[in-house]
């Protein structure tokens, strides 16, 4: 008896289970306008995180009638652009196993909306102010205060050399304590700091800029200086609010904007929109640079894989960058061809002989000698927008430890192509870079700190534990002394360093 009445309240049980999906599954459908690809994806993820896989490839099938190349949902059922066409990630090298970095991608992708403008904490910190009690804050607290009501050019003031010292600090707990409206002296501000090459302090600067554009009453040409510098930074975390200000009714704003955004989206001012901006934020909010940029690379819209190439400079990506070239080269869309020819120029120093009203077996041919060189060439190429960035080594009668020492804080660099540099050398140094690697370990920087550590473990083959971000000062400190023990023991360190 008993067994019969648990079989029937599970039988209970799975109608009423049903009924409510029946209810939610019929809520979800009629939200859904089924004409638009983008919100059927979202029913079909609705469906697949709820068990009910007949439903979510009904759905599919819709999207597929009405766009075949549904990125979005082509991902979702294991397919790779393979820069040409999309192919199902088992047909691909490797036995139908992803590589690491397409597992690295889809392990970091944002799994739901973006947050809005308005959720993002800046953490604001302001500067220490060295003067804090002296005759040069309250001279620059009156300047802030006359840029406060709008004194266009006090901002130059606060940022004279001797001056800014002390106005920065004031001026971020200005802004900080709510008590600074503003925006047109801030972003110039930080226009300078970027133009100076400061990133540092720039990206030190931005949240108190995002702070202040919150405020309404903002000045329409203020706004558009602001979407424009804002973005030259690389924070993606101002994407939220350059959104909102895609519907100012000013052009210059709504054109700066857009413009900003296509820094972020790797795509033409054009094609920037509300919709596929916001989309764009909540799929990649959370991932890291090498997954946009991986994802633009391998995007299936040329222009927007040659916009990706475009926006590279000195990183990690130039080893991707040729073989997107080679591929670009053959594309019939002339825009795209002419500019790969410019980003060949640029990276390699050559166009390959690509000539302006090149065929198409021209252009194929010339694809090809590319990919042959890359082959030989990609462990030991230098792009050519990298070469002579890399500052000049020491003269060879500097003191060694000396220029050890500069390497070794030179691995937390701003300048990609200076913290390279630093690491090759270190690494042809061996075990005569391992004392300056040590003293690195009590860097104040915790980049360097790390870089350090990581280094010594290649060249020792030890590891002490340290943490170079993380962990108390105590605790890096006991790490550090296992280090410098086992340096003395091995003889390189004295009892002196």
């Amino acid at each position: 008896m008993r067994l019969m009445w648990r079989t029937l309240i599970i039988a209970a049980l799975m109608v009423v289970a049903a009924a409510a999906f029946a209810q939610s599954y019929d809520e979800q459908l009629a939200n859904t306008d089924r004409s638009d690809p983008d919100a059927l994806y979202r029913l079909v993820v609705w469906c697949q995180e709820n068990q009910f896989h007949a439903r979510a490839n009904q759905h599919i099938r819709e999207i597929y009638a009405i766009d075949p190349n549904h990125a979005p949902t082509r991902e979702l059922q294991g397919f790779v652009w393979d820069g040409r066409r999309w192919v199902h990630s088992s047909r691909m090298p490797g036995g139908g196993q992803q590589d690491d970095d397409r597992q690295r991608e889809q392990q970091a992708r944002a799994t739901g909306p973006g947050p809005k403008a308005e959720d993002i904490d800046w953490q604001l910190r302001p500067l220490t102010n060295p003067d804090e009690d002296g005759g040069l804050t309250n001279f620059l607290t009156g300047v802030i205060n006359s840029m406060n009501r709008g004194n266009r050019n006090e901002w130059a003031t606060l940022m004279l050399e001797g001056q800014r010292e002390v106005g920065l600090p004031l001026l971020m707990q200005r802004i900080a304590d709510g008590d600074y409206s503003d925006l047109y002296g801030p972003v110039k501000i930080l226009e300078q700091l970027i133009e100076e090459g400061n990133i540092a302090r720039a990206r030190r600067f931005l949240p108190f800029v995002m702070k202040v554009s919150s405020g309404s009453n903002h000045r329409a040409e203020d706004l558009a200086l602001f979407s424009f510098i804002v973005s030259k930074i690389g924070d993606k975390r101002v994407v939220p609010r350059l959104i909102q200000l895609l519907d100012h009714a000013d052009d210059d704003v709504q054109f700066n904007s857009r413009f900003a955004l296509g820094r972020f989206m790797h795509r033409g001012v054009d094609a920037i929109n509300a919709e596929e901006a916001q989309e764009w934020w909540d799929r990649f909010h959370s991932a890291p640079d090498s997954v946009i940029y991986a994802e633009s690379l391998s995007h299936r819209d040329p222009r927007v894989r040659l916009s990706a190439v475009e926006s590279i400079t000195v990183n990690d990506f130039h080893e991707k960058v040729v073989p997107v070239l080679a591929e670009l080269l053959t594309e019939n869309d002339r825009a795209v061809f002419m500019g790969a020819t410019q980003q060949l120029q640029r990276v390699t120093g050559s166009t390959w002989d690509v000539r302006m009203n090149a065929s198409q077996d021209e252009r194929e041919t010339a694809s090809q000698r590319l990919l042959a060189w890359w082959e030989e060439e990609k462990n030991t190429f230098t792009p050519m927008h990298m070469r002579g960035q890399v500052r000049e080594e020491q003269e060879d009668d500097d003191d060694p430890t000396t220029r050890m020492a500069v390497f070794v804080a030179q691995l937390g660099d701003l300048d990609e192509a200076v913290s390279r540099n630093a690491l090759s050398q270190l690494r042809r140094a061996g075990d005569d870079a391992i004392a300056p690697l040590i003293n690195g370990l009590q860097h104040n920087d915790g980049v360097v700190r790390n870089r350090a550590r990581d280094l010594l473990r290649e060249i020792t083959g030890q590891n002490f534990s340290f943490q170079g971000m993380r962990g108390s000062e105590e605790e890096r400190q006991q790490a550090r002394e296992a280090w410098i023990d086992w340096a003395r023991a091995n003889g390189h360190m004295d009892s002196g360093n």
